[in-house]
């Protein structure tokens, strides 16, 4: 779902989505709130109960609020859904990483970690052994920021 109008929308605090971006996992959904920039996330789970019109009274006070959130994000013109489409590719990502390393025994060793079985496990592994775990986390948080950043331009948020 993307903005169709030419107004801007409220800045958005890019470390905020980053950092929730990276948090994200398959089973959840980024909300941006069009007049605050605030950024929220719900799980599958939360946005099902919303959506199926539950009675929020069988839950406990803490998971009505956020089922209630998340009702509100659902329903109002006020959010905006960031959809599959800004996600970003973690497979292509770890090959990026790989392809950035220029000395070629370990850009070697890292491409042969995300072949076949296990590919994400793997190469944790190998960049812990090759003590890169620094080095690729800063690389992990450029690829989400540019995708924040390409998807605050699209749908007219401004980011600082």
């Amino acid at each position: 779902m993307t903005q169709e109008s030419t107004k801007m929308n409220a800045t958005i605090r890019l470390s905020d989505l980053v950092q929730t971006m990276e948090s994200q996992d398959d089973e959840s959904e980024l909300f941006i709130n069009r007049l605050t920039g605030e950024v929220l996330i719900f799980s599958e789970d939360e946005i099902i109960i919303a959506e199926g019109g539950d009675d929020p009274d069988r839950f406990p006070q803490w998971q009505r609020e956020i089922i209630e959130l998340a009702n509100t994000a659902l329903d109002s013109d006020d959010f905006i859904e960031m959809g599959a489409a800004h996600e970003v590719d973690d497979y292509a990502m770890m090959r990026d990483f790989c392809d950035s390393i220029s000395d070629v025994v370990i850009a070697d060793q890292l491409h042969a970690s995300i072949r076949g079985r296990g590919a994400f496990q793997h190469f944790r592994k190998c960049v812990e052994g090759l003590d890169l775990l620094e080095q690729w986390n800063a690389f992990k948080h450029e690829a989400y920021k540019r995708v924040a950043i390409a998807w605050c331009e699209e749908n007219n948020f401004g980011y600082n």
